[in-house]
């Protein structure tokens, strides 16, 4: 198969990702977007699409940029089963980029899609063998670099390296997922 699934297609950084990989291949990609009915989701994602890039890719809507109704921080997406399945026959790779960027805030909103919606995404790529690629920010090391004076770097290796994620529910949700 040649699809690949894509979380967080409507936020800033999705939606370029979205438009890279058009650019650069010749795959399906599936973006979830939340939506009361299936038309609202697809009229959601092609407003932002067309604020971003004019009309460059309308004539890949609905061939090459496929609109799957779902909420990245509910079971399944909030899907069918059949629906999950079926998508997870169709794609062999995830690029989980949904995120709620809210500095202030209840934690545990934040947290339902930053850590829940990691979750799901991570749950749908074991389920269905794929590749898996996680994109977080650099909030996730709380206030290592800020107050690292020796020059410290931080990789996708490090996990905790002393940074203080409690003092901010955007930064503790990112830590986590």
């Amino acid at each position: 198969c040649n699809g690949l699934f894509l979380t967080g297609g409507t936020g800033f950084l999705g939606i370029h990702i979205l438009a890279e990989l058009l650019e650069s291949g010749d795959m399906v990609v599936y973006c979830l977007v939340r939506g009361a009915s299936q038309q609202d989701a697809e009229n959601r994602f092609l407003k932002l699409l067309r604020f971003y890039f004019g009309n460059k890719y309308d004539a890949l809507f609905g061939v090459r940029i496929q609109i799957v109704n779902g909420d990245v921080a509910k079971e399944r997406f909030g899907l069918s089963e059949e629906a999950y399945a079926s998508l997870g026959r169709v794609v062999d790779t995830v690029i989980h980029s949904a995120a709620a960027v809210q500095f202030m805030g209840s934690y545990e909103k934040i947290s339902r899609i930053n850590v829940g919606g990691t979750r799901e995404a991570a749950v749908f790529a074991l389920a269905h063998q794929c590749r898996f690629f996680h994109i977080s920010t650099i909030w996730v090391t709380g206030n290592y670099l800020a107050y690292n004076t020796s020059g410290g770097e931080y990789t996708e290796n490090d996990f905790y390296a002393g940074q203080n994620y409690m003092s901010n529910p955007y930064v503790r949700s990112k830590f986590e997922a």
